[in-house]
């Protein structure tokens, strides 16, 4: 598994140092840096991640985060044909859904999120949906 989507959530345990999620999401992180992993996020986080860090710090501290991101990630764009999917799909949250498909696009191995139920069930997914810890498991087999 080398190609791993992440959800926006997972970048503000980093960025917020949230408590007890910020240590998984940062080993996740080093491994990204290292190259062990190859980390993919939507361009929507990117707004995301800026509002929210911006509310809970400033917007110095905002644009640092968003300048980590794209130093380390690659990102993924959100297609028109991501944005159609997502309103044609069973994913009730339009943002996960458009999340989901862009992760689809990239043909990323899995997402890691701690909104598990926010995507479509193991059965039904193109996709493996994982939180951290369950990811980190899997990679240190």
């Amino acid at each position: 598994m080398k190609k791993v989507f992440w959800g926006t959530n997972i970048l503000l345990d980093i960025f917020l140092e949230r408590e007890p999620f910020f240590t998984p999401a940062a080993k996740l992180w080093l491994m990204v840096e290292q190259g062990s992993l190859s980390g993919f996020v939507s361009t929507l986080s990117l707004t995301t991640i800026d509002f929210i860090v911006k509310r809970h710090a400033d917007q110095k501290t905002a644009r640092k985060a968003i300048r980590a991101i794209r130093k380390v990630f690659k990102l993924a764009g959100a297609s028109s044909a991501a944005a159609d999917k997502a309103m044609d799909s069973k994913i009730t949250d339009f943002e996960d859904a458009i999340q989901y498909f862009c992760a689809i696009e990239v043909q990323a191995d899995c997402i890691v999120t701690r909104n598990r139920g926010d995507f479509p069930s193991s059965r039904s997914s193109q996709l493996p949906i994982y939180s951290p810890e369950e990811l980190l498991a899997i990679l240190s087999k």
